[in-house]
């Protein structure tokens, strides 16, 4: 998607100087962007000024791509079109053949898609198409942070770990479709339970604050608006016990976050954390845990109409299930 919009942006550029200097008799450049997506090898090249070199099946296949192509188009291959044409208008262009493969479809690209353009040649992207291309981007985001809390939690987390943040951002997606809530807002959602943990790696009692200051560094990176990041870090802080939720967004996210009190696993999840508590020296014997469990899991309510349909009867199960273990 970065690199069709790049095409654009230079064909755009290109025009411009066409039309500046169409009466002065200078030659300017013709373009042909041909674009294919598959794996390549690099080779590093030098030390004080390094370089990369591109090789492999993918780079000679768009060099052919390029050799067919018409100036000043955009051309690109089926596997490019698969991960873009959500975005982009794309017109059947014909088909290449490759030594040792099938032939290879080829399609151009005309514009960006109508609803998410600014402008009718479809060339400025809306606010719609950033949401709609932040939520393809999230997953190289929650990659980079599903590794960082890998590598970097405390080992004895035994219950606030990337098992729990994934269960978090599932979740946090489930409730929200069910709640119709916006795209928008099924972005903020999912990053705000991406990062709602990461503060453990800091510190144990005041991660929710630390795991703001994770958001607030690393998501401007990522485009993320300064009022996003805002509402993504409120959402974050509302997490912490006792939840006090100030919007649906952060409903949803409370509930997301405990959700274990209404799935079938809740005993072996509730013992990872009497583990981890342990481990702090925090809790007593486990039949006091189970106690404590059971005041807790009672005295609980979901915020969300969702969450309620999903797990409240469950709950109600798990709490006859604590009642049985500590008689």
């Amino acid at each position: 998607i970065q690199v069709v919009l790049a095409a654009m942006e230079m064909q755009q550029y290109l025009e411009t100087i066409h039309r500046n200097h169409s009466n002065d008799g200078r030659k300017v450049w013709d373009i042909v962007v041909s674009i294919h997506t598959g794996p390549v090898m690099a080779n590093i090249m030098g030390k004080k000024k390094v370089a990369y070199e591109i090789k492999g099946d993918t780079v000679n296949i768009t060099s052919r791509i390029e050799s067919c192509g018409s100036l000043n188009k955009i051309l690109i291959s089926v596997m490019t079109y698969e991960l873009v044409k959500e975005f982009f208008v794309c017109e059947y262009y014909g088909k290449l053949p490759v030594k040792y493969q099938k032939d290879l479809e080829l399609y151009t690209v005309v514009g960006i898609k109508p609803e998410l353009s600014l402008e009718r040649k479809g060339l400025s992207p809306t606010r719609p198409f950033r949401i709609k291309y932040g939520l393809v981007q999230f997953n190289d985001i929650q990659e980079m942070i599903l590794d960082k809390l890998e590598n970097e939690l405390p080992k004895d987390l035994y219950y606030h770990n990337v098992k729990h943040t994934v269960d978090v951002v599932t979740e946090a997606e489930l409730i929200g479709w069910g709640e119709g809530v916006t795209e928008e807002e099924i972005l903020l959602l999912k990053t705000a339970a991406l990062f709602h943990d990461i503060g453990h790696i800091v510190e144990y009692d005041n991660h929710e604050l630390r795991s703001t200051e994770f958001a607030r560094e690393y998501l401007p990176k990522f485009k993320y608006k300064e009022e996003q990041i805002e509402t993504i870090c409120n959402t974050i802080l509302a997490t912490k016990l006792p939840n006090k939720p100030q919007n649906s967004l952060e409903e949803i996210l409370c509930d997301s976050d405990l959700d274990y009190l209404g799935r079938p696993d809740f005993i072996p999840v509730s013992s990872a954390l009497y583990e981890e508590l342990k481990a702090r020296n925090r809790v007593g014997s486990f039949n006091e845990w189970n106690k404590m469990q059971l005041k807790f899991i009672s005295s609980h309510q979901y915020f969300t109409q969702t969450a309620r349909k999903l797990r409240e009867v469950n709950k109600q199960k798990q709490i006859e299930r604590l009642m049985q273990i500590i008689k």
